[in-house]
């Protein structure tokens, strides 16, 4: 029986190494969502203060106005055509413009529209 259970483990256990799980395409949406979603609360929290709600990037971080930094991980390339990006308290898009975000073989683009600002993210690649 004992012997049973050690062939048993060691097939088991090659099996396991032997499977390449790759988890970096769902880290890169997820970390991607996580910036969307807290770029929305930012911008809800901006209309809710009478204030503007901006989003700045440095080499390490995502900076929200109202929100925690989002600190960007390695291996992660963040672009943008404007240095900061944001609304007006009444939704509209006071720093239009768009934060590129390369990962890999994965490329995604959060925008700030100009005119009434709906925050959306699009897959580029």
């Amino acid at each position: 029986m004992l012997h049973f259970l050690l062939v048993y483990l060691i097939i088991i256990g090659t099996t396991i190494t032997s499977l390449s799980l790759n988890f970096k395409h769902f880290y890169a949406k997820l970390w991607t969502f996580q910036v969307l979603t807290s770029a929305r609360y930012n911008q809800l929290m901006g209309h809710m203060n009478n204030a503007d709600s901006m989003l700045g990037f440095t080499d390490q971080s995502l900076d929200f106005t109202f929100m925690p930094s989002i600190s960007i991980p390695n291996g992660l390339i963040v672009d943008s055509n404007r240095f900061v990006l944001g609304s007006k308290p009444h939704l509209n898009t006071a720093y239009a413009g768009s934060l590129f975000f390369r990962f890999h073989k994965q490329h995604y683009r959060l925008t700030f529209p100009v005119g009434l600002s709906v925050l959306r993210v699009y897959l580029l690649h």
